[in-house]
């Protein structure tokens, strides 16, 4: 909006034409739509170069209407000259702030940026991490269980061999559990 105002301000200075006065009031209703907005953002409402831009957009505005009505109201051409000089002065300070203001958006949304990239870091090792630690805990639940069963898988070939007529076939009963007390069972059958 600033370059559109510069451009066409400087096309009714020399030229003075109405179609200029109304692209300056236009550009003016957009500077303010523009700021409106800045001002409704969480993220440059609090920014220091806010206050600026309102006071520096508010001081051009004036200049700008003096500008458009100094014709009409026979202003001397000292007055004008002033306020044009001022006009330049506050469109130059305008843009200086919102490039400031862009510069501190942007360190902010890299620092921002930054500290996602650590949280996803984080994550993703926190992750692996879980994921190795559910892996092993998965193992060790698969070697129990197979340690727990392993008897299990002998008594039906000792009951098998037992049925054919080796009866001098004995199951193994060393464990102190379910399966060792079944083991004794098959050896006293």
């Amino acid at each position: 909006a600033n370059a559109a105002l510069d451009a066409d301000l400087e096309r009714f200075l020399t030229i003075r034409g109405s179609q200029y006065q109304e692209g300056i009031e236009t550009d003016l209703k957009d500077m303010v739509t523009a700021l409106r907005l800045l001002q409704s953002d969480p993220v440059t409402r609090d920014k220091p170069q806010m206050s600026q831009l309102d006071n520096t957009h508010a001081l051009l505005q004036s200049e700008i209407t003096y500008l458009l009505m100094a014709e009409s109201i026979g202003a001397s051409s000292g007055s004008t000259n002033r306020q044009i000089v001022a006009a330049y002065t506050d469109i130059e300070k305008a843009k200086e702030l919102l490039r400031s203001l862009t510069d501190s958006i942007l360190v902010d949304l890299q620092a921002s940026a930054e500290a996602q990239n650590r949280i996803a870091s984080r994550v993703q090792t926190q992750s692996l991490i879980l994921g190795g630690i559910v892996l092993f805990i998965a193992v060790l639940a698969t070697l129990a269980v197979n340690w727990r069963l392993r008897g299990i898988t002998v008594l039906p070939q000792v009951a098998a061999a037992i049925a054919s007529g080796d009866l001098e076939r004995v199951a193994p009963a060393e464990r102190k559990d379910e399966i060792g007390s079944l083991g004794l069972a098959f050896n006293a059958m």
